[in-house]
């Protein structure tokens, strides 16, 4: 698959023990127990799953936004604007406006999910401390900050690639791989906030929620 550089692995015959398994969430993703809390006391293995899991695929996106605003900072300071008696992009306002901001989205992307791992493992850290599981909507609306840093990081490499020159576009460039391995990340069905959106919604309202994210 484009935009992955995924790999198929397929395994059979392959017997896993009961003990080395961990209870599945139901569709609607309740908080569930799993292996390792009351064994080890260390807070990892008392946070929620979801925002953990989430935020993998979220760094690696505010990394390929900082990545490709490495590759316009080059493309801007060796490319001229109409020929090579034109000035340099690099010269000109408008690409120096432009670099401050897909600045300011890939840095507050990424101060966005420093705060959200802050706030997971503190989370993680009392639910260790009380026994009490970490409810489902302070899951849920964790996951939320995760997908607005995505968004950011989406919304500098798109300004990038627009704003790069037609040439972004060929294949085997830098920014036509950042932009199709983002964009390719945001179609996955966790990614979606829309979804999110409403059930953080509804939790909030008292009602549950009618999707698992």
């Amino acid at each position: 698959m484009r935009g992955t550089g995924s790999r198929r692995v397929t395994v059979k015959d392959l017997f896993i023990p009961d003990h080395h398994t961990a209870p599945s969430p139901n569709p609607i993703r309740p908080i569930v127990e799993v292996q390792g809390r009351g064994l080890h006391p260390n807070p990892m293995f008392y946070g929620p799953v979801a925002s953990l899991l989430i935020s993998q695929p979220t760094a690696v996106c505010f990394g390929i936004a900082h990545a490709a605003i490495d590759a316009y900072i080059e493309s801007l300071t060796e490319r001229h604007q109409r020929g090579p008696t034109s000035p340099k992009r690099s010269e000109l306002s408008l690409f120096q406006r432009l670099l401050g901001e897909v600045t300011a989205y890939a840095d507050t992307a990424e101060a966005m999910l420093h705060q959200a791992a802050h706030m997971w493992t503190e989370l993680a850290r009392r639910s260790m401390e009380t026994g009490v599981l970490v409810s489902d909507e302070d899951d849920r609306r964790l996951v939320l900050i995760e997908q607005q840093v995505v968004e950011l990081a989406a919304k500098a490499v798109e300004t990038i690639f627009r704003t790069g020159g037609s040439s972004a576009a060929n294949r085997g460039r830098r920014t036509e791989r950042y932009f199709r391995d983002l964009n390719m990340i945001r179609t996955h069905v966790t990614l979606q906030s829309e979804r999110t959106f409403e059930n953080v919604g509804r939790l909030r309202l008292g009602l549950q929620p009618q999707m698992p994210f």
